[in-house]
């Protein structure tokens, strides 16, 4: 029997997959007539930890431990508690962290850009500080590779 905790784990590494499949049905399949404003993929609502990489506006380097919100064919959103250290805009690179056993760990990376800085309204707070939602448009495919070491070696 499966404890409650990797039964969890299991759904939101299957749910991740389902994403995938789906995702690459409707890019095959792209909505004829669509207006240009109206979105290509549905989002798939995920809670997974995402490291971000990237530079601020004055060029320092900077690393964000975030919650990954949503992902959708193209793009994905992502919950901050440092919403000044982002700009629409700004090149990322981003690792999302996937749940699973301690020797079976893995994670899945690619590169993106800010596409919108979304302020929160109630209900996304932590330790009483605001979340921001971070919208990105994924510039880059994914790449699912085994980990080893700890979360914040970078791409």
């Amino acid at each position: 029997m499966r404890s409650k905790k990797k039964e969890g784990r299991f759904f939101a590494v299957a749910q991740l997959l389902r994403f995938f499949k789906r995702s690459s049905a409707q890019a095959s399949h792209p909505s004829k007539g669509a207006l240009p404003y109206k979105r290509d993929f549905d989002r798939f609502p995920v809670e997974f930890q995402v490291g971000v990489w990237c530079q601020d506006k004055d060029g320092k380097a900077v690393y964000d431990e975030a919650e990954l919100h949503d992902v959708s064919g193209n793009g994905a959103m992502f919950m901050t508690l440092f919403p000044e250290r982002y700009y629409e805009g700004q090149a990322l690179k981003l690792t999302i962290f996937l749940s699973g056993p301690r020797d079976v760990r893995a994670a899945i990376r690619t590169e993106g850009s800010v596409v919108r800085i979304l302020h929160a309204k109630d209900g996304h707070k932590h330790a009483g500080r605001q979340k921001t939602g971070i919208a990105v448009h994924l510039n880059k495919p994914f790449e699912f590779e085994r980990m080893s070491g700890h979360l914040e070696e970078g791409i």
